[in-house]
Order: structure tokens, then sequence, then C-alpha cells
């Protein structure tokens, strides 16, 4: 990915379900890798983001709805600091 799109998605206020996630994604990767791991677990991170990006490579196989629910816990992540996720509400 370029620094253009990169800078383009991560200022994206649209509503589109895939560009949130992306930008959601951008920042957690960002944070993986500045070692903000979740309660300090670098594996359990990694899976974490291997995940959305599972998700937002198969958009197809996704709701929408799904996608949303998946950038909610890449944002509750982004803004646990490396520490308690408290994700999403069911």
């Amino acid at each position: 990915m370029t620094l253009k799109t990169a800078s383009s998605l991560l200022g994206y206020t649209g509503s589109n379900s895939s560009s949130l996630l992306s930008k959601q994604l951008i920042a957690s990767e960002y944070n993986y890798q500045n070692s903000a791991y979740v309660g300090g677990n670098k594996t359990l991170t990694f899976l974490f983001l291997y995940w959305g990006e599972y998700v937002l490579k198969n958009t197809g196989k996704y709701s929408n709805s799904y996608r949303l629910w998946a950038k909610d816990w890449f944002d509750a992540y982004n803004n646990s600091h490396g520490g308690l996720v408290n994700g999403p509400n069911p």
C-alpha cells in the first residue's frame, strides 16, 4: 500500500463498511508494530489482525453488518492502547 493510499484511508469519513474496516485495520497494524498487543499477547493480536484481514479480503462472504461489527472490534483495540479490549456489544 502506498503512503497516499494509507493516508486517504485513514482520513476516510464515509460509511462504506469495507473502507471503515480498512481504516481501523491500518491503525491496528500500526499499533501492532509498536508492540501494543491485546493484553500483552503478541500471538493473539497477530491472529486478531489476521481475522480482520481475512474479513476484508473476503467481503463477499460477510454482510455489511458483520464488517461493521469487525470494524468496531478493531476500533476498540485501537482505543485500548494495548490493554484490555472492551469490544462492541453483541
